[in-house]
């Protein structure tokens, strides 16, 4: 495959679950899961209510249509889901070009450790997120 061939599907992730997350303030969070894809869509899950080890079992597909030498990472971001203003948590980026090779299955199945901005970096000393099941 060239660095101009067009790859178009449908890429499926089935966001599992999240372990450990970090609760920002207090000892709680109400996290969603925020996948942010590379052409700036986004689709997120529901808010699991007073749960640092949510589980969201939510079928996630997008379609794809792009040249391989566009390839970027989805970007997996955790919230805090609040009344005025959310809250970030953490993030992962997620590799899914080995997706392309195999249509139709999922690919990905790994558990992703989570990192935090550098505002939450600093709240955070230890840089202990937790992590990401997809």
């Amino acid at each position: 495959m060239d660095a101009g061939e067009l790859i178009s599907g449908t890429l499926k992730i089935r966001a599992i679950h999240g372990k450990n997350l970090w609760p920002d303030e207090g000892t709680t969070s109400d996290p969603y899961l925020k996948i942010v894809f590379w052409n700036k869509k986004t689709q997120r899950t529901k808010t699991k209510k007073k749960d640092l080890n949510p589980v969201w079992l939510k079928d996630i597909t997008m379609p794809v249509e792009m040249k391989k030498g566009q390839y970027k990472p989805l970007r997996c971001e955790i919230y805090d889901d609040d009344l005025i203003r959310d809250d970030f948590i953490a993030y992962c980026d997620v590799p899914w070009i080995s997706c392309i090779g195999n249509p139709n299955k999922w690919m990905i199945d790994e558990i992703f450790k989570l990192r935090g901005s550098a505002n939450t970096e600093k709240k955070n000393p230890d840089k202990s997120f937790g992590e990401l099941y997809l």
